[in-house]
């Protein structure tokens, strides 16, 4: 049942995420993000771009080594960070599974974890 669940939940993050890349254009972060990230795969490393300091360039190097296969459409500027969200879900998932009160009552465990007691 519980992965039936989450299957359903994949299908339609998933759903929404292509209905997105072919109805909405990218924003500006993104393609801020993606054209750092063209920057760098020329080999120039810069830490800030276009007056932007909120914007650290942790994903445009993470994007850099395949900026230049993806296309230029939104989906190509959307699926690094989509990556980059299963990854960290993924990551979240492996140290939740590690604390060795999760095998009991996953919401007495969830809940603390959530509101940050």
């Amino acid at each position: 049942m519980v992965s039936a669940g989450i299957g359903l939940a994949l299908w339609f993050r998933i759903a929404l995420f292509s209905a997105g890349c072919a109805n909405m254009p990218a924003t500006d972060d993104e393609c801020i993000i993606a054209l750092q990230a063209k920057q760098i795969s020329r080999g120039e490393f810069s830490l800030l771009m276009l007056a932007q300091p909120y914007l650290f360039p942790l994903e445009a190097y993470l994007m850099a080594p395949v900026v230049n296969l993806l296309p230029h459409t939104a989906f190509g500027v959307r699926v690094m960070a989509f990556g980059f969200g299963l990854i960290s879900l993924f990551l979240g998932w492996c140290v939740f599974r590690r604390r060795p009160d999760t095998h009991s009552d996953l919401s007495r465990t969830l809940i603390p974890i959530l509101a940050g007691h």
